[in-house]
């Protein structure tokens, strides 16, 4: 079992959030990446997706991340409702998603 260990960050918009970019290898078709991201939705709930698309990395320090909506692997696979949302809250709830689980719902996806 793969055990995400990313740390909480603020995004733009003030509020704590995690990030990690997982490669799928060998790629499936154009896929090539599994993006898990950890965030407090205006619902006020903290929510956990995943979705694969394609990473595409330019160098110094410029990449990008596309997929197609309705098309491509995306599922909320965390939904929680904590009374407040720190940074180790955020960090538990992502930190608990077992990679591998997600990378094969990923694969069954594409195989089907």
């Amino acid at each position: 079992m793969t055990k995400l260990t990313a740390s909480a960050q603020k995004n733009i918009h003030g509020a704590w959030s995690c990030e990690t970019t997982l490669d799928i290898n060998p790629s499936i078709g154009k896929i090539n990446c599994l993006k898990i991201s950890t965030m407090k939705r205006s619902s006020g709930r903290l929510v956990t997706m995943a979705t694969a698309g394609t990473s595409e990395d330019y160098g110094n320090g410029m990449a990008s991340f596309s997929f197609m909506m309705f098309q491509d692997y995306n599922e909320k696979i965390a939904d929680s409702a904590p009374g407040r949302v720190t940074a180790k809250v955020v960090e538990a709830q992502h930190n608990a998603i077992d990679a591998d689980e997600v990378l094969e719902k990923v694969k069954a996806f594409y195989n089907k």
